[in-house]
Parts: structure tokens; C-alpha cells; sequence
């Protein structure tokens, strides 16, 4: 029984860890690179229209990305 315990449990809970290490590791790489790309896309609607807002005054654009704006503020 403990040979079993050493050549099939611990190797297994090993992998599982490290595949689970893993995954949180793309999540985080994912988020990040989309984080990425929001600001960008934002901070060049900011440039182009040099207003408070997305597109100058306030929009359907601007109402439809609040809920983007939270999320990243709020999430991990």
C-alpha cells in the first residue's frame, strides 16, 4: 500500500498542482495582454477626441464600457 502511495499518488498530485500552477499562470498572461489592449484602444480614443469620454461627449460607447471598467478594477 505505501509502495502504491509512492509510485502512483504523489506523482499524480504533483502534476495536478502543476497543471493548476499553470493554468492560473495563462489566465493571469490572458487577462493581462486584453487589460493591454483595452487601454490601448481607450487611451487612443481619449488622444483622438481630447475629451472626458470616448468619443467626446458621452455616449452608448462609454455606458456599454462601465461594466469592462469595473470588471477590471475589481477583478483579482
Amino acid at each position: 500500500l505505501l509502495l502504491l502511495l509512492a509510485v502512483v499518488v504523489v506523482p499524480t498530485a504533483c502534476l495536478l498542482w502543476f497543471m493548476s500552477r499553470a493554468i492560473e499562470n495563462e489566465r493571469l498572461a490572458v487577462r493581462q495582454t486584453l487589460e493591454q489592449a483595452i487601454v490601448e484602444i481607450w487611451s487612443d480614443c481619449y488622444h483622438r477626441y481630447d475629451a472626458e469620454w470616448l468619443f467626446g461627449e458621452f455616449s452608448i460607447a462609454d455606458a456599454m464600457y462601465a461594466p469592462v471598467v469595473l470588471r477590471l478594477r475589481t477583478y483579482g
